[in-house]
């Protein structure tokens, strides 16, 4: 009896320990599907680096530069409007609106 007991324990500590397998397999594959996506994306990168369209792009884009001549327009937005915070009430404020709730009821 104490034998069978013993079995089902430790069936179900390496159902545990398969089930964390399995999770941590699932994570592996995903960390190897987003590492093989970013290599694909620097092997196109790689090849157009002799592309000068490809080259003026990210010259433009991502250093800010600009060809001899050329005006930079640049659009400055705004701040955005931030929502007022509600004012906190000090003690006589709480009691004054607690007194004249008293008498408006």
């Amino acid at each position: 009896m104490a034998a069978s007991g013993f079995l089902i324990l430790a069936d179900f500590n390496v159902y545990k320990d398969r089930q964390a397998l399995n999770s941590q397999l699932k994570d592996y594959k995903k960390q190897v599907q987003e590492i093989q996506n970013k290599n694909e994306d620097f092997k196109k990168r790689i090849a157009q680096e002799n592309n000068n369209d490809y080259i003026e792009k990210v010259a433009r884009e991502e250093l800010d530069l600009q060809k001899s001549g050329e005006k930079v327009v640049a659009f400055i937005m705004p701040p955005a409007p931030q929502a007022e915070s509600p004012k906190q009430k000090n003690f006589w404020d709480s009691l004054t609106a607690w007194v004249s709730g008293i008498f408006t009821k």
